[in-house]
């Protein structure tokens, strides 16, 4: 098997079992289609694979890869301005909350982020009472500091 083969076939592997969710009004006959993401990192390859190597073109799709911040971009899901996300935990929430949506599967099984502080801070517990900053208001990182 030559070596494009190869990574075609785990790139489709890898957005097979990519974070994806998707919007109930999202037609499977849909020529375009609208996808936003909400990192700049590499748990977001899967997707930019895809599209660089043609997979979606391949099956049909015209895919338009936009990104929003992790808030935002649930919210456009919910909204129907965007058809699929690889997004993350917030998908979830919206969804427990009563929006439209469906969580298909996870891409990552541990903490990507990194912490940095005072170097008096060793411990998760020295936090306790202590201001933290997170990117975005209601975002992964805020809901997890709130813990």
């Amino acid at each position: 098997m030559k070596l494009s083969t190869k990574l075609a076939t785990v790139v489709s592997a890898a957005l097979l079992a990519g974070q994806v969710h998707v919007s109930k009004s999202f037609a499977a006959d849909a020529q375009s289609i609208r996808i936003v993401y909400n990192a700049l990192g590499g748990s977001m390859a899967p997707l930019w694979l895809g599209h660089e190597l043609g997979l979606f073109a391949k099956h049909g799709l015209q895919p338009s890869l936009n990104y929003l911040a992790a808030t935002t971009s649930v919210q456009a899901l919910v909204a129907g301005s965007e058809d699929i996300g690889m997004v993350g935990n917030q998908c979830i929430d919206v969804a427990l909350e009563g929006a439209d949506t469906i969580y298909v599967a996870g891409n990552i099984n541990r903490f990507v982020f990194q912490l940095f502080s005072d170097p008096a801070i060793k411990t998760v517990h020295d936090l306790k009472g202590k201001t933290v900053a997170a990117t975005q208001a209601a975002g992964f990182i805020d809901g997890l500091y709130k813990r």
